[in-house]
């Protein structure tokens, strides 16, 4: 890490060890056949998951305050949808997403649908809805969790091997989150933060396999514990204390994905390697106010876009274009279905999501014209450090994002025209758009309903 920290200070982002050697397809697969490889074709799979890593907070976004060179070199050696967003502005749904392909309202209609079936830690168990993991492991790839994923034990994901044990996070760390003091295990909070071993040692044992690698520490997540060598980096840059502290989680984390992705390379695999990264949600920490550790009032737990907003990296050397980028609406939902095209392994037919192989590859272009989400909770905007039980749907397209809280019936539409904080609602100047996507909303909740009890039947 102390290498990485170096070429900050020298203010020189230069690609890493591991930067893409682009070989073309066909020449790669003669060359394969010369040498009479038997190599496993299927590509090794490494989905990075930033937490609470918001959308404007990378290099490659346009930021000139926060620094992730290796996320930088990601974006540029690779294809990046610039309009993904996560199903929900908070934690914990989004993972669910990311494990299943669903969307979190499914999980909530298959609770209400199944009235007295077993309940698993947080909830309906993930293995009802079958999980990436648990489909790449029956195709015998080998599986790793590492850091957070809110179910539990890593085996009740379908995961192989892993670091959440189901136990609690060390309160005193985590006195700032207090409300969720058991997610993951003491070994979710240390991975990355401080340790790398466990991954390591899994590698050791499959690296010859084929493997998923579940990377998501708690970062750039609280707890605000920045190391000094990544504080250093913005001393000169007068932020407020809790940008100072957020930014440099968000280069610490981009440390901990360079120390895999070079061991990745020493150990030879990286070439054959599928990297993803996305975010589970948004945050809002501009650089000189002063906020919580989960931000300020548009980001996470907001209804806003800058909640629900992330970028999404695809990495795959020889096979994606480098340097592509798309403006196409998509969501974290196509991310399971774009893993498992990759893998090979069939996708179900009832994931809403869809491939972004395609598209990725330059061979084809994503068409969709809204993106739909909905959670349980939300921090509304005057009360900075509290969260309401109180539901609400929301709708994006190109031009609109249209929020519906169903408990009163209330409607806010942002013009997304206004730039990505935008915070004027402009719902009753705009009826007839908003009739129209509160329409859309209800159509998407009563089909999503739809395939939920059909599930249920099929159990």
């Amino acid at each position: 890490m102390a290498s990485a920290i170096r070429e900050f200070e020298e203010d020189a982002v230069r690609h890493s060890a591991w930067a893409l050697r682009a070989v073309p397809v066909g020449l790669l697969a003669l060359l394969l056949l010369g040498c009479g490889a038997t190599e496993d074709p299927r590509p090794n799979v490494v989905l990075l998951i930033g937490d609470d890593h918001g959308y404007p907070y990378f290099g490659f976004n346009g930021s000139t305050d926060v620094r992730t060179p290796t996320l930088d070199a990601l974006a540029a050696e690779g294809a990046v949808f610039r309009q993904g967003f996560s199903t929900a502005s908070v934690c914990q749904p989004a993972l669910f997403s990311l494990l299943t392909g669903r969307y979190p309202l499914e999980r909530r209609f298959y609770g209400e649908a199944s009235e007295g079936e077993p309940q698993g830690l947080f909830g309906t168990p993930t293995s009802t809805f079958g999980t990436v993991p648990a489909l790449l492991g029956e195709a015998g790839y080998a599986t790793f969790q590492g850091g957070k994923h809110w179910e539990g034990h890593f085996r009740q994901a379908g995961f192989t091997a892993g670091t959440s044990d189901g136990g609690a996070y060390d309160q005193e760390r985590v006195h700032q989150l207090s409300p969720i003091a058991s997610i993951s295990g003491r070994g979710g909070l240390t991975f990355a933060r401080e340790t790398m071993q466990p991954v390591y040692d899994f590698l050791d044992r499959h690296s010859e396999d084929p493997f998923l690698i579940w990377f998501a520490p708690m970062l750039p997540h609280a707890p605000m514990d920045p190391p000094e060598e990544f504080r250093n980096v913005y001393a000169k840059l007068r932020l407020s204390r809790s940008a100072e502290d957020y930014y440099a989680n968000c280069t610490r984390f981009d440390a901990a994905v360079k120390e895999l992705l070079d061991d990745l390379e020493r150990r030879g695999v990286l070439d054959r390697t599928l990297v993803i990264y996305v975010s589970d949600n948004g945050l809002d920490q501009p650089p000189r106010a002063q906020y919580p550790p989960y931000g300020g009032p548009n980001g996470k737990l907001s209804v806003r876009e800058l909640g629900l907003r992330t970028p999404i990296i695809v990495h795959y050397p020889g096979q994606v274009a480098a340097g592509a980028t798309s403006d196409a609406l998509v969501s974290i939902v196509d991310i399971a279905p774009t893993i498992l095209d990759y893998a090979g392994v069939p996708i179900p037919e009832e994931l809403p999501g869809r491939s972004l192989r395609a598209a990725a590859e330059g061979r084809a272009s994503v068409r969709r014209s809204t993106l739909f989400g909905w959670q349980s909770r939300q921090r509304p905007p005057l009360q900075r450090n509290q969260i309401v039980d109180r539901p609400f749907f929301w709708a994006t397209t190109e031009r609109w994002h249209y929020v519906l809280l169903p408990d009163t019936g209330a409607e806010q539409l942002y013009d997304r025209a206004r730039g990505l904080g935008a915070a004027l609602d402009v719902a009753t100047s705009h009826p007839d758009i908003a009739a129209q996507m509160k329409q859309q909303v209800i159509e998407w909740r009563d089909g999503r309903r739809q395939a939920v009890e059909q599930l249920v039947g099929a159990h």
